[in-house]
């Protein structure tokens, strides 16, 4: 069995559902979905919080209580995929590296009196890359789990505080990760603030709210000590998961490609940037889309 949420309103950038769906079907797993509704969500959202026992400004776990609601129905324990994304390099902040090298032949102090400058600007489109191009990663990204800044967070208390600053608190941990590559750098704060503090804890509490036990695989220590000998290129997932509709259709001959007259270029948009995660990969790509316009299944219209 399967099982996913989606929503019924809101930014449909946020569904999975169709990949879910086919990712079941190539499974040959039965697939259970529920759609969350505007109102089903607030109206849910006191027993959110009740089970989580604590603040929280994941708003996932709404859909992670009705996901473990469903799935409780049919069955007692499931496996679920937290930490993939941590430790295959799923999260799009982990391009950011790559962005930034467009400016990293510019001079390190012109790029960092531009940032400084930058912060004065009014917000517009735009500023938060020229502040972003003029710091190193241990300025720039302290995890996921960041809500409010330092100076937003002495607006916003009462009463003044010592605490130390978020990169203060992160200073050994990146010290102690000094051989990594920036990307790598950044997994390394979430696996080991996020992944623990929020990821897991949401998890834990949302699915032991209906009885059912979450079992984590990608956790697994055999396969956490597989992917720390991959080469950062392997381990970045958004190339892989642009890649996984291509391989899906091409596992099925074609179907949806037939079915909905796909065209090389929409194909090529979609994976213009696989190169830049890994050449192997593209090059593969490649092979399967002219494979595929020789059998008639995709449009070749370049």
């Amino acid at each position: 069995m399967a099982f996913t949420v989606g929503f019924l309103d809101g930014n449909s950038g946020y569904n999975e559902e169709n990949r879910a769906r086919e990712v079941a079907r190539y499974a040959h797993l039965s697939y259970h979905m529920h759609t969350i509704g505007k109102k089903e969500f607030w109206d849910v959202l006191p027993k959110v919080m009740y089970a989580l026992d604590e603040p929280s400004g994941d708003a996932s776990a709404v859909a992670m209580y009705f996901l473990a609601a469903k799935a409780s129905r049919y069955v007692k324990v499931v496996l679920s995929g937290e930490g993939a994304d941590e430790l295959f390099g799923g999260y799009n902040i982990y391009r950011e590296p790559l962005a930034l090298q467009k400016v990293a032949w510019i001079p390190e102090k012109i790029r960092r009196a531009v940032s400084r400058q930058a912060k004065k600007l009014p917000d517009r489109r735009g500023k938060s890359f020229l502040i972003r191009a003029g710091q190193r990663v241990e300025e720039r990204f302290i995890g996921n789990a960041h809500i409010f800044t330092d100076e937003e967070r002495r607006e916003l208390l009462k009463n003044p505080t010592d605490t130390p600053s978020c990169q203060e608190f992160l200073r050994k941990t990146y010290e102690e990760a000094a051989g990594l590559s920036d990307p790598e750098k950044m997994q390394n704060i979430d696996l080991k603030y996020w992944l623990a503090g929020d990821i897991l804890q949401k998890t834990d509490r949302m699915s032991m709210a209906h009885s059912l036990e979450v079992r984590v695989p990608f956790l697994d220590r055999d396969v956490f000590e597989a992917v720390r000998t991959l080469p950062p290129e392997a381990k970045f997932a958004h190339v892989l998961d642009n890649a996984q509709p291509m391989l899906l259709n091409d596992a099925s001959e074609g179907k949806s490609w037939r079915e909905h007259g796909v065209k090389k270029s929409q194909i090529m948009k979609r994976n213009a940037r696989t190169h830049e995660g890994s050449e192997a990969i593209w090059e593969y790509q490649k092979e399967i889309i002219e494979q595929n316009i020789k059998k008639g299944n995709i449009i070749d219209d370049m």
